[in-house]
């Protein structure tokens, strides 16, 4: 989601979107009522109506934050019939997980150029 290509010349404009859109993940993170959502999504595929009733929320504000965690990379919408579930997008997650090691030349993952 976020990588860029290795094949491509660093071009400013592109820097500048890939640091809007990681702002828009950490921002995403940084909201507890939105890492309640993330992790009631992550143990079980929910609709916006099985997350507020879960959580004690009503369903507008769920919807909000599920369309912001959306728009952040953070879950996805999925369809089935007529019914709108939401899911993890565990590529990000991945994607997260070798940025934060890369953060701290010490970590094992950013010695050896891997995620984990």
């Amino acid at each position: 989601m976020f990588q860029p290509d290795p094949d491509s010349q660093p071009d400013p404009n592109r820097r500048r979107l890939e640091s809007v859109k990681i702002d828009r993940l950490f921002l995403s993170l940084g909201n507890s009522t939105r890492r309640r959502v993330l992790g009631h999504i992550a143990a079980k595929t929910s609709s916006v109506s099985e997350v507020a009733r879960a959580l004690e929320l009503s369903d507008q504000v769920a919807s909000y934050h599920l369309r912001y965690l959306q728009g952040a990379g953070l879950v996805e919408r999925s369809s089935r019939g007529s019914a709108v579930f939401y899911v993890i997008r565990h590529d990000t997650f991945a994607w997260l997980r070798h940025y934060v090691s890369t953060l701290n030349p010490e970590t094992p993952d950013a010695k050896n150029g891997r995620t984990r």
